[in-house]
Protein backbone atom coordinates (compact mmCIF):
# COMPACT_ATOMS: atom_id res chain seq x y z
CA UNK A 1 0.00 0.00 0.00
CA UNK A 2 1.81 3.01 -1.33
CA UNK A 3 5.11 1.33 0.14
CA UNK A 4 3.99 1.51 3.80
CA UNK A 5 5.06 -1.16 5.99
CA UNK A 6 2.22 -4.33 6.41
CA UNK A 7 2.02 -4.57 10.00
CA UNK A 8 -0.26 -7.39 11.99
CA UNK A 9 -0.97 -7.52 15.64
CA UNK A 10 -0.86 -9.85 18.52
CA UNK A 11 -2.43 -8.89 21.65
CA UNK A 12 -5.69 -6.51 21.29
CA UNK A 13 -6.62 -5.17 24.10
CA UNK A 14 -6.42 -1.74 24.99
CA UNK A 15 -2.82 -0.60 24.24
CA UNK A 16 -2.94 -2.81 21.13
CA UNK A 17 -5.45 -1.01 19.82
CA UNK A 18 -3.67 2.31 20.73
CA UNK A 19 -0.49 0.99 18.83
CA UNK A 20 -2.31 0.15 15.77
CA UNK A 21 -4.27 3.37 15.78
CA UNK A 22 -0.79 5.25 15.63
CA UNK A 23 0.58 2.65 13.02
CA UNK A 24 -2.68 3.87 10.77
CA UNK A 25 -2.00 7.67 11.90
CA UNK A 26 1.52 7.72 10.71
CA UNK A 27 0.93 7.17 6.98
CA UNK A 28 4.13 4.67 7.33
CA UNK A 29 2.63 1.50 8.00
CA UNK A 30 -0.76 0.16 7.42
CA UNK A 31 -2.85 -2.76 9.49
CA UNK A 32 -2.49 -6.17 8.01
CA UNK A 33 -4.74 -8.28 11.01
CA UNK A 34 -4.66 -8.85 14.47
CA UNK A 35 -4.72 -12.20 16.52
CA UNK A 36 -5.70 -12.88 20.00
CA UNK A 37 -6.90 -15.73 22.39
CA UNK A 38 -10.81 -14.32 22.01
CA UNK A 39 -13.10 -14.46 19.15
CA UNK A 40 -15.00 -11.42 19.84
CA UNK A 41 -11.93 -9.16 20.79
CA UNK A 42 -10.09 -10.25 16.79
CA UNK A 43 -14.06 -9.42 15.13
CA UNK A 44 -14.07 -6.03 17.11
CA UNK A 45 -10.12 -5.56 15.81
CA UNK A 46 -10.99 -6.52 12.20
CA UNK A 47 -13.99 -4.49 11.71
CA UNK A 48 -12.47 -1.39 13.78
CA UNK A 49 -9.19 -1.38 11.46
CA UNK A 50 -10.48 -3.03 8.32
CA UNK A 51 -7.84 -5.98 8.38
CA UNK A 52 -7.90 -9.68 8.69
CA UNK A 53 -9.05 -11.50 11.61
CA UNK A 54 -6.44 -14.20 11.99
CA UNK A 55 -7.89 -17.28 14.02
CA UNK A 56 -4.58 -18.44 14.95
CA UNK A 57 -0.70 -17.02 15.64
CA UNK A 58 0.74 -19.41 12.90
CA UNK A 59 -2.00 -18.36 10.28
CA UNK A 60 -0.34 -14.67 11.01
CA UNK A 61 2.97 -15.19 10.94
CA UNK A 62 2.64 -17.15 8.19
CA UNK A 63 0.72 -13.97 6.18
CA UNK A 64 3.25 -12.56 3.29
CA UNK A 65 1.66 -9.54 3.56
CA UNK A 66 2.76 -9.30 7.51
CA UNK A 67 6.03 -7.68 7.12
CA UNK A 68 6.05 -7.04 10.40
CA UNK A 69 4.57 -7.43 14.14
CA UNK A 70 3.70 -5.70 16.73
CA UNK A 71 3.05 -7.56 20.32
CA UNK A 72 1.07 -6.64 22.79
CA UNK A 73 0.01 -9.33 24.31
CA UNK A 74 0.17 -10.24 28.25
CA UNK A 75 3.99 -10.29 29.94
CA UNK A 76 3.99 -13.47 29.97
CA UNK A 77 3.65 -14.37 26.50
CA UNK A 78 5.92 -12.19 24.92
CA UNK A 79 9.44 -14.61 25.21
CA UNK A 80 7.34 -16.95 23.26
CA UNK A 81 5.06 -14.83 20.35
CA UNK A 82 8.64 -13.07 20.25
CA UNK A 83 10.77 -16.15 19.31
CA UNK A 84 8.13 -17.21 16.77
CA UNK A 85 7.80 -13.94 14.99
CA UNK A 86 11.97 -14.36 14.40
CA UNK A 87 11.64 -17.62 13.13
CA UNK A 88 8.89 -16.66 10.85
CA UNK A 89 11.68 -13.63 9.98
CA UNK A 90 9.15 -11.31 11.30
CA UNK A 91 10.33 -7.74 12.27
CA UNK A 92 9.27 -7.12 15.62
CA UNK A 93 8.29 -4.36 17.97
CA UNK A 94 7.89 -5.69 21.10
CA UNK A 95 5.92 -3.62 24.21
CA UNK A 96 8.38 -3.95 27.74
CA UNK A 97 8.74 -5.94 29.49
CA UNK A 98 10.76 -7.61 26.40
CA UNK A 99 10.64 -10.94 28.71
CA UNK A 100 9.68 -11.84 32.74
CA UNK A 101 13.28 -13.22 32.98
CA UNK A 102 16.67 -11.56 31.76
CA UNK A 103 17.78 -15.02 29.98
CA UNK A 104 14.50 -14.78 28.13
CA UNK A 105 15.29 -11.22 27.02
CA UNK A 106 18.75 -12.18 25.69
CA UNK A 107 16.99 -15.28 23.91
CA UNK A 108 15.05 -12.63 21.54
CA UNK A 109 17.61 -10.86 21.28
CA UNK A 110 19.87 -13.58 19.81
CA UNK A 111 16.80 -15.06 17.99
CA UNK A 112 16.21 -11.71 16.09
CA UNK A 113 20.02 -10.97 15.69
CA UNK A 114 19.91 -14.65 13.77
CA UNK A 115 16.92 -13.88 11.41
CA UNK A 116 18.27 -10.91 10.39
CA UNK A 117 14.94 -9.07 11.44
CA UNK A 118 14.84 -5.94 13.06
CA UNK A 119 13.34 -5.48 17.36
CA UNK A 120 12.51 -2.60 18.78
CA UNK A 121 11.33 -2.30 22.47
CA UNK A 122 8.30 0.17 23.29
CA UNK A 123 9.57 2.51 25.64
CA UNK A 124 8.04 5.97 24.75
CA UNK A 125 9.16 8.04 27.87
CA UNK A 126 12.81 9.30 25.92
CA UNK A 127 10.23 10.34 23.11
CA UNK A 128 8.78 12.53 25.20
CA UNK A 129 8.92 17.01 23.95
CA UNK A 130 10.54 16.98 27.32
CA UNK A 131 13.31 14.55 27.51
CA UNK A 132 14.12 15.44 23.40
CA UNK A 133 15.03 18.98 25.00
CA UNK A 134 16.94 17.44 27.56
CA UNK A 135 18.53 15.54 25.55
CA UNK A 136 19.26 18.65 23.03
CA UNK A 137 21.42 20.46 26.34
CA UNK A 138 23.00 17.58 27.11
CA UNK A 139 24.40 16.75 23.93
CA UNK A 140 25.46 20.68 23.71
CA UNK A 141 27.02 20.60 26.91
CA UNK A 142 24.69 23.07 28.58
CA UNK A 143 24.59 21.06 31.94
CA UNK A 144 28.58 20.26 32.07
CA UNK A 145 29.49 17.18 33.25
CA UNK A 146 26.37 15.14 34.48
CA UNK A 147 27.30 13.76 38.44
CA UNK A 148 23.51 12.43 39.15
CA UNK A 149 20.26 12.38 37.80
CA UNK A 150 16.88 10.87 39.95
CA UNK A 151 13.49 10.34 38.74
CA UNK A 152 10.30 9.60 40.29
CA UNK A 153 7.03 8.42 39.68
CA UNK A 154 3.44 6.76 41.45
CA UNK A 155 0.47 6.56 40.46
CA UNK A 156 -2.32 4.70 41.96
CA UNK A 157 -2.55 1.31 40.14
CA UNK A 158 -2.02 -0.75 43.50
CA UNK A 159 -4.96 0.54 44.88
CA UNK A 160 -7.31 0.98 42.05
CA UNK A 161 -6.80 -1.00 39.01
CA UNK A 162 -9.04 -4.13 40.85
CA UNK A 163 -8.55 -8.16 40.56
CA UNK A 164 -8.46 -9.58 37.48
CA UNK A 165 -6.46 -6.92 35.95
CA UNK A 166 -2.54 -7.84 35.06
CA UNK A 167 -1.30 -5.36 37.07
CA UNK A 168 -2.59 -6.98 40.18
CA UNK A 169 -1.02 -10.35 38.75
CA UNK A 170 2.35 -11.37 40.61
CA UNK A 171 3.33 -13.65 37.71
CA UNK A 172 2.55 -11.01 34.84
CA UNK A 173 3.48 -7.90 36.88
CA UNK A 174 6.32 -8.91 39.09
CA UNK A 175 7.54 -5.91 41.37
CA UNK A 176 4.44 -3.64 40.98
CA UNK A 177 5.83 -0.34 40.13
CA UNK A 178 9.02 -1.91 39.11
CA UNK A 179 7.66 -2.79 35.66
CA UNK A 180 4.96 -0.72 35.51
CA UNK A 181 6.84 2.21 36.01
CA UNK A 182 10.98 1.99 36.93
CA UNK A 183 11.06 0.20 33.62
CA UNK A 184 10.51 3.43 31.81
CA UNK A 185 12.42 5.44 34.21
CA UNK A 186 15.60 3.27 33.58
CA UNK A 187 15.00 3.12 29.99
CA UNK A 188 14.84 7.26 29.62
CA UNK A 189 18.31 7.16 32.02
CA UNK A 190 20.39 5.03 29.29
CA UNK A 191 18.80 6.88 26.02
CA UNK A 192 20.43 10.43 28.28
CA UNK A 193 23.63 9.29 30.19
CA UNK A 194 24.41 6.13 27.87
CA UNK A 195 25.44 2.76 29.20
CA UNK A 196 24.25 1.26 32.66
CA UNK A 197 27.42 -0.38 34.36
CA UNK A 198 25.48 -1.75 37.47
CA UNK A 199 21.90 -1.71 39.34
CA UNK A 200 21.10 -2.29 43.01
CA UNK A 201 17.19 -2.45 43.20
CA UNK A 202 14.61 -3.33 46.17
CA UNK A 203 10.89 -3.62 46.55
CA UNK A 204 8.18 -3.17 49.46
CA UNK A 205 5.20 -4.38 50.42
CA UNK A 206 3.56 -2.14 52.96
CA UNK A 207 -0.34 -3.21 52.49
CA UNK A 208 -1.76 -2.19 49.85
CA UNK A 209 -4.58 -4.23 48.63
CA UNK A 210 -2.75 -5.63 45.29
CA UNK A 211 -0.89 -8.58 45.51
CA UNK A 212 2.18 -7.39 44.34
CA UNK A 213 4.54 -4.65 45.88
CA UNK A 214 3.79 -1.61 46.72
CA UNK A 215 7.50 0.61 46.31
CA UNK A 216 10.44 0.17 44.29
CA UNK A 217 13.59 1.96 44.41
CA UNK A 218 16.98 1.70 42.58
CA UNK A 219 20.38 3.05 42.47
CA UNK A 220 22.03 2.59 38.69
CA UNK A 221 26.19 3.05 38.46
CA UNK A 222 26.57 4.21 34.66
CA UNK A 223 29.65 3.26 32.64
CA UNK A 224 30.83 7.22 32.99
CA UNK A 225 31.13 7.38 36.49
CA UNK A 226 27.89 9.11 37.28
CA UNK A 227 24.99 7.91 40.15
CA UNK A 228 21.17 7.61 39.05
CA UNK A 229 18.09 7.14 41.36
CA UNK A 230 14.69 5.79 40.52
CA UNK A 231 11.96 5.68 43.23
CA UNK A 232 8.50 4.48 42.24
CA UNK A 233 4.86 4.04 44.13
CA UNK A 234 2.25 2.07 43.36
CA UNK A 235 -0.10 3.71 46.11
CA UNK A 236 0.02 7.23 45.76
CA UNK A 237 -1.76 9.87 43.79
CA UNK A 238 -0.06 10.75 40.51
CA UNK A 239 3.43 12.56 40.44
CA UNK A 240 6.29 12.57 38.32
CA UNK A 241 9.46 14.26 38.43
CA UNK A 242 13.23 13.92 37.20
CA UNK A 243 16.61 16.10 38.09
CA UNK A 244 19.71 16.12 36.35
CA UNK A 245 22.42 17.98 38.50
CA UNK A 246 25.43 19.30 36.28
CA UNK A 247 28.41 21.45 37.01
CA UNK A 248 27.65 24.52 34.69
CA UNK A 249 23.84 23.68 35.37
CA UNK A 250 20.65 21.57 36.79
CA UNK A 251 17.65 20.52 34.69
CA UNK A 252 14.02 20.02 35.97
CA UNK A 253 11.66 17.96 34.32
CA UNK A 254 8.06 17.46 35.99
CA UNK A 255 3.87 16.45 35.20
CA UNK A 256 3.54 19.88 36.97
CA UNK A 257 5.59 22.01 34.98
CA UNK A 258 8.23 23.50 31.83
CA UNK A 259 11.98 22.12 31.68
CA UNK A 260 13.60 24.24 34.04
CA UNK A 261 17.49 25.10 33.63
CA UNK A 262 19.33 26.59 36.72
CA UNK A 263 22.45 27.56 36.60
CA UNK A 264 25.14 28.21 39.11
CA UNK A 265 24.68 31.82 41.01
CA UNK A 266 21.46 31.98 38.72
CA UNK A 267 17.64 31.83 39.25
CA UNK A 268 15.67 29.25 37.12
CA UNK A 269 14.09 30.06 34.01
CA UNK A 270 12.73 28.21 31.31
CA UNK A 271 15.13 25.57 29.09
Amino acid sequence: MNGSLGVSFIGLGWWGEVLAGAAKDSGAAHVVGGYARTPATRAAFATNFGCRNFESLNSLLADPATEAVVIASSNSAHRAHALAAAEAGKHIHLEKPMALLVSGAKEIAAACAGAGVKLSIGQNFRRWPMFRRAKELLDAGALGRVSLASAHLSYHLGLSAGEGSPRWDPEENPGGPLYSYTVHLADLMEALFGEIESVDAASGKVGGPAPVEDAAAAVLRFKSGMIGLLAASYTAPFLFSFGIEGSEASLRLSSERGPLLQKIDEGPGEA
